[in-house]
């Protein structure tokens, strides 16, 4: 199966390959480097390079895991690097704490900082230093009438 693949026989066989790999390591998460080794040694062929024909996109494996909800994307500092999970298999809709998962971005990634505006950071900035300068005034007025 070297040449024809469609998207849906690609994802499966990948689905496929992180299945074993979870029957082995019992664990959910594979790192793309396993991945495609795996998937090399399976089907002699290049998986990056399927999916760069598959999307004709520069991030082509990534991009195809992410575009689809079938798969959840760890990344790591290392650019191009990152861990791939089923999310139908074994990665849950709540964390250990019994919290709701963090929504996720359009683009995969989970958004776990807290969404606070930046207009209204600034605006709090912008009412603190206006107090502190009306204050200042005050003093100098204050100041300017207890001299002779």
């Amino acid at each position: 199966m070297k040449d024809g693949w469609s998207k849906h026989n690609f994802l499966e066989a990948i689905e496929h390959l992180i299945d074993a790999n979870q029957q082995d390591t019992q664990t959910p998460w594979i790192s793309r480097q396993q991945l495609c080794q795996h998937f090399q040694q399976r089907y002699q062929t290049d998986p990056e390079a399927i999916a760069h024909q598959l999307t004709r996109h520069p991030k082509g494996l990534r991009y195809l895991l992410v575009k689809g909800d079938r798969f959840a994307i760890y990344g790591t500092s290392q650019p191009g690097e990152y861990y791939v999970a089923r999310r139908d298999k074994g990665v849950p809709n709540r964390l250990k704490s019994g919290h709701p998962k963090p929504k996720q971005r359009p683009n995969g990634k989970v958004n776990e900082r807290p969404n606070v505006s930046r207009s209204s950071q600034t605006t709090h900035r912008r009412k603190a230093t206006a107090s502190n300068a009306l204050n200042h005034l005050k003093a100098m007025l204050a100041s300017l009438d207890t001299q002779p």
